[in-house]
Order: structure tokens, then sequence, then C-alpha cells
């Protein structure tokens, strides 16, 4: 199957507040997962800020979380 790529612009003022604006995909083949590209646009779409907690980072929408992401190592350093 192949992948959908997804472009945007992202803003942010350095501190805490993030913006993504003119998020889009390719429409390739991968109905799979579809519903979450979906769901993941529109957490990025309503993302007002952000916060970072040593290896989490954390979307916001007006102090809401939206979505949590963990850093992992990178295995090849």
């Amino acid at each position: 199957s192949e992948h959908k790529r997804t472009a945007g612009t992202v803003e942010s003022d350095g501190k805490s507040s993030l913006r993504f604006s003119a998020l889009g995909s390719t429409k390739m083949l991968c109905p799979e997962n579809e519903d979450l590209e979906m769901a993941m646009l529109r957490v990025l779409d309503a993302t007002t800020n952000y916060d970072i907690d040593y290896d989490l980072l954390m979307l916001l929408h007006d102090g809401s979380i939206k979505a949590v992401f963990k850093a992992v190592p990178n295995p090849e350093k």
C-alpha cells in the first residue's frame, strides 16, 4: 500500500504558542489509516499551545490536552 504525505505551516512564539495552518495531505491509497490521519489533522488544526514535560510533548487547545507524544531514543546514535 502507498502512504499519504502531510504538509502545512507551523508558527510558534518559542514559548508556548503553537499554530498549524494550511494542513493537507496527498490522496495516495492508504485507507487503513484514514480515520487516524483525519483525527490527527483535526488535533493539529485545533492546537493553540504546547507544553514540554521531560520527554513528553503535549499539544493543547486553550489549555486542554489534545495529544501527547513521547520522545524515544534514536537507536542510530
